[in-house]
This record gives structure tokens, C-alpha cells and sequence, in this order.
């Protein structure tokens, strides 16, 4: 994890956001790789004790749950899924600092799919307008608009 990312993701340790569930990718050296708080960790069912967790363990290639993935497939499947958590599927314009993203969670305990929203942050980006590190504040839909409004006051810059 490059320098700059550990910094953020101290920063963020360091925030009070009242128990939300929040995330950070670095886009660039482990894209693979998740930090998250540990009420991220407990909402999705991950070790709250690990510091990182992969986002292949987060989101499974799984066809009997319903996904049309096949086992030579599985990696598009979760690649597409992973997209769309970390909001890559967004139609990003050059530059842009905030957006969202919805996902599909599969609960196994409740065999079941709950929606979430991810108000996501660009916190580093290259010449070219490409993410590099993401911030996120994770919420289910009816409350994303509030995390959405509480990211753009931390104006993380």
C-alpha cells in the first residue's frame, strides 16, 4: 500500500462517523485489497479483527446463487461484480471527486441479497482524471443521500 493511501486510511480511523460502515481501495498498488472499518467488516460478515480483507472473498464467483457465471467465467463474474461496488462501472467524468454506486450483497446466513449504496470519494487521481484511491461511507439506499451529503462536508481534498 503506497504511503499517501496509509495516511487516509489512519485519517479515516480517525473520524467519527457514528458507527457507519466505510471503505478504501488503492486503485493502483492493491486493487485486489480492502481496509475497512471493523463495522464494515461485522455488516458484511468478515473478520473485524483483520485489517484488510480481498474483495474476491467479498464478493464470490457463485452459480448457485442464481449468477449465470460458469467455472470458466468466474472471473468476469466477479470482476463485474467488484465494478460495481467500487462504482468503476460509473460513468465517470474527467476530474470527478464524489459519485455512488449500488450493489448486491449475498448474506449466506439469510440466503438472500440486500442492496446497499456506497458514497464513494476519488481521493487520488492521475493526470488523466483516473482513480487511484477510493474513499467510501456504505449505507442501504434510503440513507445514502445523508452519507452522499456527509462525504461532500468532509471535502476530503
Amino acid at each position: 500500500m503506497r504511503e499517501s493511501v496509509k495516511a487516509y486510511l489512519e485519517q479515516a480511523k480517525q473520524w467519527n462517523l457514528t458507527g457507519a460502515p466505510w471503505w478504501i481501495v488503492d486503485l493502483q498498488d492493491d486493487p485486489d485489497t480492502l481496509h475497512c472499518s471493523e463495522q464494515f467488516a461485522v455488516l458484511f460478515g468478515l473478520n473485524p479483527a483483520a485489517n484488510s480483507h480481498s474483495l474476491a472473498t467479498l464478493f464470490p464467483s457463485d452459480p448457485s446463487r442464481g449468477s449465470s457465471a460458469s467455472s470458466t467465467d468466474k472471473s468476469t463474474a466477479d470482476a463485474a461484480e467488484v465494478s460495481a461496488f467500487l462504482g468503476l462501472d460509473h460513468p465517470h467524468k474527467r476530474g470527478e471527486k464524489l459519485h455512488s454506486s449500488t450493489f448486491n450483497f449475498f448474506d449466506k446466513a439469510k440466503k438472500s441479497y440486500t442492496h446497499f449504496t456506497n458514497a464513494i470519494r476519488v481521493l487520488e487521481q492521475d493526470e488523466q482524471g483516473t482513480a487511484l484511491a477510493l474513499y467510501a461511507v456504505v449505507a442501504k439506499p434510503i440513507t445514502a443521500s445523508v452519507l452522499q451529503k456527509t462525504l461532500h462536508e468532509l471535502a476530503i481534498e
